[in-house]
């Protein structure tokens, strides 16, 4: 029966399957009729009889069995797709007899491959650093990895099957919840869960079983992005000129006192160079002296003078220049630049100086002894009656050589009284008394 039936398959056309089934059982029932009877029944009166009933018989036999076996072959037998009865008849008899034993080993096995797989994809989704949540259509959890617990504060096994809302009814109508209920596409957002203090950036993959969601905490991220949302705020708010530039030279950012500064609109470009912010003359010494000294000793300070772009003007200022530096590999990766208005300054510093030359100019001849000291008690000025009364030039009075002109025995009693007046800002004794004319 299998050499015929392996002919046949292979000669005959396969939609002749029914046919190739009976012949083959046809002829091993017939053959099987034949050895019977010419053993058995040959030269008896019932040879010829007995050998066309048999193959009658046989013939009738294998038609039944032939339409049974295809019976079950096509419509019982199968597997789910179409292909599983057409592939079977080019199998040998033997596979097909064995068909049904192989076929629950491979699905044995194909259960025993996805459990492996399975397990692999639960390992690799415990490690990763993401939230992975699968949700079914009636909102209970089917999987939950372990950093999403984490994130939830629960364990896996505590919410598997579980409502998500039952389990965070306080999470119902917010902004989450609505994203959920509303997803029809994949959804990626950021949120901030109230119940939990946190935010998150979600992705939503919606599907026919439910829905799958990755997500992961950005909270560190989002105080960092106030804390420089807060940081920028003051720079922006900051009276004085702050600025930032790339090792090489070339300006980033200006924050928009230092843009008024200089004459330059909100919407302008910057200079090309942080030596465009300053007179010509003035490029080199910035270029050969004050860069290199930045990068050698990490800051410079000094008193220079920026231009305006818009008026040409000079402006007086008291700049630092300074290097960023990477917290953690603490490598150089910007320059920093905060300058502040001096004008003013300048300006008072200027009447000051005028001031004390006129206050100098006219107290110098009057016939008078005036002496002058600092809030430290130091004298810084004396007039030339107060030099020819004590006999000392200018530059012994300074500091705390008029003391010298004191008379030795009141000396240190002077000096002590001196200085306790300093301290408590009680109002000075009379030590004119006290003096001693030094003779030159």
């Amino acid at each position: 029966m299998v050499i015929i039936y392996q002919f046949l398959i292979s000669k005959l056309n396969k939609l002749y399957f029914f046919l190739i089934l009976f012949i083959s059982l046809c002829s091993v029932l017939l053959f099987d009729s034949l050895v019977f009877n010419f053993i058995l029944k040959y030269d008896t009166p019932i040879f010829t009889d007995s050998l066309i009933g048999h193959i009658i018989g046989k013939s009738f036999s294998a038609f039944i069995f032939s339409f049974i076996l295809y019976i079950y072959l096509k419509f019982i037998d199968k597997e789910e797709d179409n292909g599983g009865f057409i592939a079977a008849q080019n199998r040998e008899v033997f596979s097909i007899l064995n068909y049904r034993e192989k076929y629950f080993n491979l699905k044995e096995e194909k259960q025993h491959v996805e459990k492996k797989y399975i397990s692999q994809i639960e390992s690799t989704l415990n490690q990763i650093s993401d939230g992975f949540v699968s949700l079914d259509t009636n909102w209970c959890y089917t999987y939950i990895n372990e950093k999403a617990a984490e994130f939830l504060g629960k364990s896996p096994e505590s919410l598997i099957g579980k409502h998500i809302w039952k389990e965070f009814p306080e999470g119902i109508g917010s902004s989450i919840d609505i994203a959920y209920r509303k997803a029809q596409k994949t959804i990626h957002f950021e949120n901030y869960f109230e119940p939990l203090d946190k935010w998150f950036k979600s992705r939503i993959y919606p599907s026919p079983e439910g829905l799958t969601i990755y997500y992961t905490d950005i909270t560190e991220k989002k105080k960092a992005e106030t804390h420089n949302q807060m940081l920028l705020s003051l720079i922006e708010t900051s009276d004085d000129f702050l600025g930032l530039a790339t090792l090489e030279g070339k300006p980033t950012y200006l924050n928009t006192n230092g843009r008024q500064l200089v004459g330059l609109k909100s919407n302008e470009e910057l200079a090309d160079s942080i030596t465009d912010f300053f007179p010509q003359n003035y490029k080199e010494v910035i270029l050969n002296e004050h860069m290199p000294n930045i990068y050698k000793k990490d800051k410079w300070n000094g008193e220079v003078e920026f231009k305006n772009f818009k008026t040409g003007a000079l402006i007086p200022i008291e700049m630092s220049g300074f290097l960023i530096k990477d917290n953690l590999t603490k490598k150089s990766i910007a320059l920093g630049i905060v300058a502040k208005d001096i004008t003013q300054c300048k300006k008072s510093e200027e009447k000051l100086i005028s001031s004390e030359q006129l206050f100098r100019g006219l107290s110098s001849n009057v016939p008078v002894a005036i002496f002058q000291a600092d809030k430290d008690g130091a004298c810084n000025y004396v007039n030339e009656e107060w030099l020819k009364y004590s006999g000392q030039s200018f530059n012994e009075v300074m500091g705390f050589g008029w003391s010298n002109a004191i008379h030795p025995e009141d000396k240190e009693r002077v000096v002590s009284q001196w200085q306790e007046s300093i301290v408590t800002g009680t109002n000075l004794f009379q030590i004119s008394d006290c003096f001693k004319k030094t003779e030159k």
